[in-house]
């Protein structure tokens, strides 16, 4: 049982590090970030410029990437062994695809961006259901 456990803890970790990697590639969240970075400073009086934190922005498509990496490890891991969650799978996916930091795909951003939500809104969706949260009836209640 502990040997279970510990497995299902790998792979929520690596699940959680393809979605921090994901976040970071994403522009509004980095920004997000840097404003809430500023405030905080603020809050203490300590005066600093928004850019502040520009410099990660270079970086994003390597954290992108870094994520990308993990999420096909967590793939592989829920294909081949059964292991891993596929709700946080689509979730993560969408998280990625919401927020693919390359610039030559800028045309194409409000289309991932569109695309990534609905991966988001459809795993919060059916995590929500198989708890019972939404009213409707789980699998498991059916019978």
């Amino acid at each position: 049982m502990k040997k279970a456990r510990r497995r299902n803890g790998i792979f929520s970790w690596i699940g959680s590090a393809s979605g921090t990697g994901a976040i970071a590639g994403a522009h509004n969240v980095c920004h997000a970030l840097c404003q809430g970075f500023v405030l905080f400073m603020a809050l203490f009086g300590i005066a600093v410029s928004s850019t502040a934190l520009m410099f990660l922005e270079d970086y994003a498509p390597y954290m992108w990437s870094i994520g990308l990496l993990f999420l096909t490890v967590s793939a592989y891991f829920f294909i081949a062994k059964g292991r891993g969650s596929q709700k946080l799978l689509l979730a993560n996916a969408g998280i990625l695809l919401a927020g693919v930091p390359f610039r030559q795909l800028d045309d194409y951003s409000t289309a991932f961006l569109a695309a990534g939500g609905i991966m988001i809104t459809a795993s919060i969706f059916l995590y929500l259901s198989e708890k019972n949260f939404l009213g409707i009836l789980s699998k498991n209640e059916r019978r």
